[in-house]
């Protein structure tokens, strides 16, 4: 079983990931900013992470270069809600390590459609 990462400073947010997720078969973590998602993935590993761009504490952005640098095989979605500038900011996601992007909001099953891609494309790459 896949298991996914969810780190969004919303809790609404990270529950409306959680399920499709969960009903497709993925065992889902949470977390809500970019350090306690670091902490999660010291832990525990997963096969994708679904990161928020802007969130308290640690960022998306950061977050995504920190990941990359420590745990360079795990796949990376990077999601923004934010109206003004989120393809110039997903753009900047897709530069430091995210290997996709959606801007949000996101129906769950593009979200689902994305993580099988991501964990396929990791399967070939092995």
């Amino acid at each position: 079983m896949p298991h996914i990462l969810v780190i969004d400073d919303s809790a609404t947010m990270r529950l409306a990931s959680r399920r499709p997720l969960e009903e497709a078969g993925f065992e889902v973590f949470e977390a809500a900013d970019g350090g306690e998602g670091l902490a999660i993935l010291r832990e525990r590993p997963v096969d994708v992470v679904i990161t928020d761009i802007f969130m308290p504490v640690k960022d998306g952005l950061e977050t995504i270069r920190e990941i990359r640098a420590l745990y360079p095989g795990i796949r990376i979605l990077a999601v923004s809600g934010k109206v003004t500038g989120a393809l110039s900011y997903l753009e900047i996601a897709k530069k430091l390590g995210a290997d996709q992007t959606l801007a949000k909001p996101v129906e769950g099953t593009t979200l689902i459609d994305t993580v099988q891609r991501l964990l396929e494309e990791s399967r070939d790459s092995k």
